[in-house]
């Protein structure tokens, strides 16, 4: 989630008229939280005080910064998605990227200076080797080890980054002063005040009034805080989950379309160097043209949506190989006749239902108490972490006589709107366990569903209870929601085939995305989530729903589910 951003250094004409230069400094994450609010209200004041503010910096790295940090703080956040879409920042080294031709190594600020005549005062050495001991003190939180020196080092360094790039500034302002006197037409971009469309607009308030809702009555000292307390702070802090994700996830995508062709050579997501090989003989309406490309690391999957750098849209990725570097593309009627260089993919997936569902969670919440009566039972017990919720009062324990797999059965039948999880490392019989209980359960008439972050483990677990179901004598009929047509009966379409399947007793496997859907409200007797260690507790929140009853199976040490956003800690 990136390490902390230890100063913030900025210049600016003060009310003396006179350049004025700023650091702000912090050392751990609650002064990096202040540090940022403090910076942010600064940037605000400004922005209301002149209408025209930008923010001048060369690379992108400071707006990156400064979305990670709104993100992860979970403050200012609909204030920082303003000032982007406004195009408040303006990166200096993309201007000069794109209209300078200039004999030097590279385009590095230090490089660009020789044009601007700006003199560093800082020592360069020096300051290498402060930023450097700098790096080693935040990997061993050990700020003991640095010298008052380090750190005026590390400000000069930083105080001359600010000049320098604010003399930047005054030389292209020149430049573009001296073409008008000489009568050049030039114009400037017009400036937006950046406001949300009208639905951002209202998402964005309602998740306020939802996050205010929960924390209005928490006290002032989190020590003081109960069980209840805590998970609604928790919750809290979880009311955007899906915005920042899908937010970070455009982020990413428009900051591909930006690259240059030959920078997708360095990125996963995008391939350069193409060149046109053949259209394959599978071809219909449109072509599917097949392009062999240099070597690269690469990470994309087939019907990824593709696009050219600073372009549009070329097609989706059919099939493509590793071993021969070769990828399949499937044109669009208008891209027929384009061979492009380079392309990368838009890797942004709908939220579908996921929202409106978590939202209906907190309102639950909201209406009926964290740990009262009321609807959803099994997910405020995984919030509050109370123990697996018993009706017969038998013991969780495993009792003599009985094998791992009739405990969990026995313990699974006296469930009563509750959790229980399975935990163990790879190779401990996690998936047997539960293949075993689902087909006891389909024995038993009970409805059930199967969900994980991935197709493939859901039909893993599928598998095991049909084959575990055999050895039983037990017929377990399974269905599964997936991406494409399986071929082999246990393909079912969409959600309305999904319900039917439950009302004829076949179990159904399929992602958050299928169980969030409101048709599926409290449908379920049991829902089985596998390796469960890496699904969002956002995730598991949001199908809560679902089911009365929940069996989470999982590895605690295992990686958590792969997030786009930073995430309030």
């Amino acid at each position: 989630d990136g390490g902390i951003e230890y100063l913030f250094g900025i210049a600016f004409l003060n009310e003396g008229n006179e350049i004025e230069y700023k650091g702000y400094w912090a050392r751990n994450r609650k002064e990096e939280k202040d540090v940022y609010s403090e910076f942010m209200s600064f940037i605000l004041k400004r922005w209301e005080v002149f209408p025209d503010m930008h923010i001048y910096h060369y690379a992108p790295y400071e707006p990156t910064a400064i979305k990670r940090l709104a993100s992860r703080s979970a403050i200012f956040e609909q204030e920082v998605d303003r000032l982007l879409r406004s195009d408040r920042f303006i990166d200096l080294f993309s201007v000069i990227k794109e209209t300078l031709i200039a004999s030097v190594e590279s385009y590095s600020l230090k490089e660009i200076e020789k044009f601007t005549d700006y003199a560093r005062k800082a020592d360069l050495r020096l300051a290498s080797d402060a930023r450097r001991r700098m790096s080693i003190a935040l990997d061993f939180d050990d700020f003991s080890s640095l010298a008052d020196s380090d750190f005026e080092l590390i400000e000069a360094y930083n105080k001359d980054d600010c000049l320098a790039t604010l003399a930047l500034h005054q030389w292209i302002e020149s430049i573009y002063q001296e073409k008008i006197a000489k009568g050049v037409e030039l114009t400037r971009l017009e400036d937006s005040q950046g406001d949300a469309n009208e639905s951002i607009a209202e998402g964005e308030a309602y998740a306020r009034d939802l996050y205010n809702s929960l924390v209005s009555e928490l006290g002032d000292d989190p020590g003081d805080w109960g069980n209840e307390e805590q998970a609604k702070w928790l919750l809290a802090h979880q009311v955007e989950f899906y915005r920042r994700e899908m937010r970070s996830a455009w982020w990413e995508f428009f900051r591909l379309r930006e690259l240059e062709p030959n920078e997708m050579m360095e990125e996963r997501k995008g391939i350069a160097g193409l060149r046109f090989q053949s259209t394959l003989p599978e071809s219909n309406r449109v072509p599917i043209d097949r392009y062999i490309y240099p070597p690269q690391e690469i990470s994309m999957d087939s019907g990824n949506e593709v696009y050219e750098p600073q372009g549009d849209k070329i097609g989706t990725i059919h099939d493509f190989s590793l071993e021969n570097r070769t990828v399949d593309i499937k044109k669009t009627g208008k891209t027929a006749g384009i061979h492009p260089y380079a392309v990368f993919i838009k890797e942004i997936v709908s939220n579908g239902a996921l929202v409106p569902s978590f939202h209906r969670f907190i309102e639950s919440i909201i209406s009926n108490g964290i740990d009262g009566g009321g609807p959803f039972r099994a997910g405020r017990d995984l919030l509050l972490k109370h123990p697996p919720r018993l009706s017969a009062g038998r013991p969780l324990s495993i009792q003599n006589g009985e094998t791992i797999d009739e405990t969990a059965l026995r313990i699974a039948l006296d469930l009563e709107h509750g959790i229980l999880p399975v935990q163990g490392p790879p190779g401990t019989g996690k998936t047997h366990l539960g293949g075993s209980v689902i087909a006891e359960l389909v024995k038993r008439g009970k409805r059930i569903g199967v969900t994980a972050v991935s197709h493939k483990v859901i039909r893993n677990l599928l598998d095991k209870a049909v084959e575990l179901g055999k050895e039983k004598g037990i017929n377990v009929k399974i269905g599964h929601k997936a991406k494409a047509d399986l071929r082999d009966g246990t393909f079912l379409k969409d959600k309305n085939a999904c319900l039917a399947a439950l009302n004829q007793g076949i179990i159904v496997g399929g992602t958050a995305w299928l169980w969030a859907d409101d048709i599926f409200e409290e449908t379920l007797d049991y829902l089985f989530v596998d390796e469960a260690g890496q699904m969002s507790l956002t995730n598991v929140l949001t199908i809560s729903r679902s089911a009365r009853n929940f069996i989470l199976l999982g590895d605690p040490q295992q990686l958590e589910q792969p997030q786009k956003g930073a995430h309030p800690e």
